[in-house]
């Protein structure tokens, strides 16, 4: 099995699902035959045949799927990460020749654009974890913090919602920072 493949399928269950929720539905109904529609990520649970993948990674398709264009959401959170990015690094670095560097070095990637191609959860995330950074500078550089906090715990639970084991990587530093502030 090639990676690509395993991606594929990945792709497929993930529009799968934000296309039942889409219609208001957490499941589909059990089919008489059910071995006919199972793949390797999707399961029979108490509701019917679930996918695998977590309700906020499917959410972020859903108003892709309501347009008829899921296509268009690699590309769009992938954008949202580039400019999140950009606004972060013109916040912590002052030295516009870096900053711009910074900032082509994940706009041109070849990684980045690749990823930005396909339906999965990782630009998105990326593009949320940038905004955590944004509201961490926000909450040390604002007389009143109150709002970025908030902000900032919203964000953290969005990114937990949709990889709960990557959003660790941007929760406990978060955390940290704001109790070494304190």
């Amino acid at each position: 099995m090639c990676i690509r493949d395993r991606t594929g399928l990945d792709e497929v269950v993930m529009v799968w699902q934000a296309r039942l929720l889409s219609h208001g539905h957490l499941a589909a109904p059990i089919p008489v035959h059910p071995e006919a529609v199972l793949t390797r990520l999707t399961g029979i649970g108490p509701i019917g045949i679930i996918g695998q993948f977590s309700l906020g990674t499917t959410l972020l398709l859903v108003p892709f799927v309501a347009i008829g264009q899921v296509a268009l959401a690699g590309p769009a959170y992938g954008a949202i990460g580039v400019f999140c990015w950009a606004r972060l690094v013109r916040r912590l670095e002052s030295h516009a020749p870096t900053a711009i560097g910074a900032v082509l070095l994940l706009a041109i990637s070849p990684f980045w654009a690749i990823q930005s191609t396909s339906q999965l959860a990782h630009v998105p995330l990326t593009a949320i974890i940038c905004l955590i950074g944004l509201m961490l500078a926000r909450l040390f550089a604002l007389p009143s913090q109150g709002r970025a906090a908030r902000w900032l715990g919203v964000l953290v639970g969005l990114a937990a919602w949709v990889r709960p084991v990557e959003a660790l990587s941007a929760a406990v530093p978060a955390a940290l920072m704001v109790l070494w502030a304190v």
